[in-house]
């Protein structure tokens, strides 16, 4: 008596094809599109007392790094020291400077 075809397959060897196959994917996958395990952003906070001739923009810009958004801090700091309008700050102000970083 002859067999057909799908009798003849040997099923578990196309299983375990596919399944290697799946895990070569999903592993050039994950190399390509690659996200750090451990992203948590932390938040640093500093006090600044203000000196004679600064502004928020050379404050902020001593406090930042390089990759931060220098607006985006101003404004921050802005909204957390309740601060209407930058241009009268005050010599001897202590104000709060809250950056977000990596951990």
């Amino acid at each position: 008596m002859r067999r057909t075809i799908w009798q003849r397959i040997k099923w578990g060897n196309v299983s375990l094809l596919l399944a290697t196959g799946a895990v070569a994917v999903a592993g050039a996958w994950g190399i390509y599109h690659h996200k750090p395990v451990f992203d948590y952003n932390h938040v640093v906070t500093y006090s600044y007392r203000i000196q004679e001739g600064d502004t928020l923009w050379s404050v902020a810009s001593s406090m930042a790094l390089p990759q931060d958004d220098l607006q985006r801090l101003i404004f921050r700091i802005m909204e957390d020291n309740r601060i209407k309008n930058p241009g009268a700050i005050q010599p001897g102000t202590v104000i709060q400077i809250n950056v977000e970083r990596k951990v």
